[in-house]
């Protein structure tokens, strides 16, 4: 199994990649998973309506779904490499370059706040939220998804070194945990209201998972003496043999989080 995106960190900065293209590869690859599909029909049926942004837009696929749905969307993403493709594949729709932590977006301004797999990546959460919690108006509505890295599942018969692998995994991450910790960071910019619903999708082919497990966590663990090189081979033909067979399970624990501004 060939596969040339294996660290998921280096969506922190797309642009410095050595090849983007990848990472919008991948970003496909998600799009038209049909676990994905429904993770965005929960998540969308808890914005509400009128005008918003979906944060980290990625290729655009968000803002045209939502923009279909008769919502005013525009997307922002910190990588222009991104916003490049958004707008090749979504000619008319509203794509910036930005940044989490500064949206272009007055106080109190946008109806909804949409965030796809970002907060994950961002070593200051809580500024995030603040800065969703300025732009929003009050009563409006703000939708987090994510993971918690550290909680996937895994059918291994190395189960040991596949439990070093997916924590290295995880504390490779900026904030590996931000789908289990996104109810406390909305409640700490004072959002309310908080709802959370998991999703734990399962996924059978391992070019999908691989940024996750076994990914970077694999010299990770074998740097910090967690696994051997032997039980890194290991794992890494026991995921190629078991993608080719047709045995290959991992299901990720994802969370839709939402919440509202005060009225």
């Amino acid at each position: 199994m060939e596969n040339t995106y294996e660290n998921l960190a280096e969506f922190t900065d797309v642009d410095q990649a050595a090849d983007p293209a990848v990472f919008v590869d991948l970003l496909q690859r998600l799009d038209a998973m049909p676990q994905t599909v429904r993770l965005r029909e929960l998540s969308y049926a808890r914005l509400g309506s009128g005008r918003g942004v979906d944060v980290g837009s990625g290729r655009g696929t968000v803002v045209a779904q939502l923009t279909a749905r008769g919502l005013t969307a525009f997307g922002v993403d910190l990588s222009a490499a991104m916003v490049a493709e958004a707008e090749r594949l979504n000619p008319g729709h509203d794509f910036r370059v930005g940044d989490a932590y500064a949206l272009p977006a007055g106080d109190g301004e946008l109806d909804w706040y949409h965030s796809e797999r970002v907060y994950i990546h961002l070593d200051d959460p809580d500024r995030a939220a603040a800065e969703a919690y300025r732009v929003l108006r009050p009563g409006g509505r703000v939708v987090l998804v994510d993971l918690d890295s550290d909680a996937m599942s895994v059918a291994t018969d190395h189960p040991r070194a596949a439990r070093a692998v997916l924590a290295a995994s995880s504390d490779n991450l900026a904030n590996g945990r931000s789908g289990v910790r996104a109810a406390d960071t909305l409640r700490a910019a004072g959002f309310v209201d908080v709802e959370v619903q998991p999703y734990s999708p399962v996924h059978t082919d391992p070019e999908v998972v691989w940024p996750l497990y076994p990914g970077p966590g694999l010299a990770i663990a074998q740097q910090t003496g967690a696994i051997t090189a032997a039980e890194a081979e290991a794992l890494t033909a026991e995921a190629r043999r078991r993608g080719a067979d047709g045995t290959f399970l991992a299901v990720p624990a994802l969370f839709v989080v939402s919440a509202g501004k005060p009225a």
